[in-house]
């Protein structure tokens, strides 16, 4: 039906992929250009750290939409490097903010 697939299409419009993951400090330089690189798939946030940590913690925001082009890029990031994925969900909390990004990290 016409109706319930525009209905599904706008529902997926406004779910966002909320992903915090922990890189090293000195990797996480080539991690940032590889995001900036690929702009327009992703937008992120280098959460904050104590000083001296020899990781960045950081949080990423996904359309739904892109996400197949996102994993591309991102399995090949962790072929290159490690990363760890802290936390991961599917939300439709519109706009996505960093805090709820803060909240689902354990200390």
């Amino acid at each position: 039906m016409p109706g319930q697939t525009d209905q599904l299409s706008q529902s997926n419009i406004h779910q966002i992929w909320k992903i915090v993951v922990r890189t090293s400090k000195e990797d996480s330089a080539f991690f940032y250009f590889t995001l900036e690189a690929n702009e327009n798939i992703c937008f992120y946030s280098t959460l904050d750290a104590t000083l001296g940590q020899p990781h960045r913690d950081i949080a990423i925001g996904i359309p739904r939409s892109l996400r197949p082009e996102f994993d591309l890029m991102f399995t090949a990031l962790c072929e290159s490097m490690k990363v760890q994925i802290l936390s991961e969900e599917l939300s439709e909390n519109v706009p996505w903010t960093i805090e709820v990004c803060k909240r689902s990290v354990a200390p």
